[in-house]
């Protein structure tokens, strides 16, 4: 009964590019919130080897310094982790709640409420796809889509870790190649997108050239593909519902 139910890939992408469209400048501010710390963790680094390199004839001043930026370090990557993960799940709750209008602050400052169990879910997630992949390749790959959607349960349902986890797989279970399908294709044709202009380049450094912007473009658009992964759950809960 189910498997005529799911929305086309065609209406998921068009709710999916509603939303990123209508909120892009949000998703951009979020995503410089999470890249910031690490900015500055790269600045520290830079500091260090500028100290060791003009401070090697005095050892005593060299130790200080260098004491005080792995202090500075610490603490950075400490609020690197943290901001990073209320910045990401900001990104779920820009997208849940489209219709609302939430300033950026604000909702980091919501995404921080779900900082702690977005990192447990996401620990989780990926300790289960591996165990999953030890065993063997195929069970890892097909929990990898049983899992997909368990993000937007702990948002909307407001279950945690492997309760998550677990409604993911029952919302996926008996529409597993439809939900497989939708991922497959958005995700192969930005793969192939990205990919294809290094077979025409010539020289090593043009292609690492582009892979550095490839990075950046999978970063800009991921807000995009986490919309689609939201509308994807929105619509196997209208299935189960019935």
């Amino acid at each position: 009964m189910a498997k005529h139910e799911m929305e086309s890939i065609g209406s998921l992408l068009g709710q999916s590019w509603q939303v990123y469209k209508d909120h892009f400048s949000k998703f951009m501010a979020l995503i410089a919130i999470y890249l910031l710390p690490w900015l500055a963790v790269g600045l520290i680094t830079v500091l260090f080897k500028a100290s060791n390199y003009l401070l090697e004839n005095s050892p005593v001043w060299l130790g200080i310094i260098n004491v005080f930026l792995a202090i500075l370090m610490m603490i950075g990557v400490v609020l690197g982790v943290v901001i990073y993960f209320s910045a990401q799940a900001g990104i779920f709750v820009l997208i849940q709640k489209a219709k609302t209008k939430m300033s950026v602050i604000k909702i980091f400052y919501e995404g921080k409420k779900y900082a702690w169990d977005y990192f447990i879910l996401s620990i989780w997630t990926v300790l289960f796809i591996i165990l999953w992949t030890l065993l063997f390749v195929v069970p890892g790959f097909i929990f990898l889509v049983y899992y997909s959607v368990a993000f937007w349960v702990m948002f909307v349902e407001g279950k945690k870790g492997r309760e998550a986890l677990k409604r993911s797989k029952q919302l996926i279970y008996g529409n597993w190649w439809r939900v497989f399908w939708r991922i497959f294709v958005v995700n192969f044709f930005i793969w192939a997108l990205l990919a294809l202009p290094t077979y025409f380049m010539g020289s090593k450094e043009t292609v690492e050239t582009w892979r550095d912007i490839s990075n950046i473009i999978n970063v800009i658009i991921a807000p995009f593909l986490v919309a689609y992964s939201y509308f994807i759950y929105k619509d196997l809960v209208k299935i189960k519902s019935k």
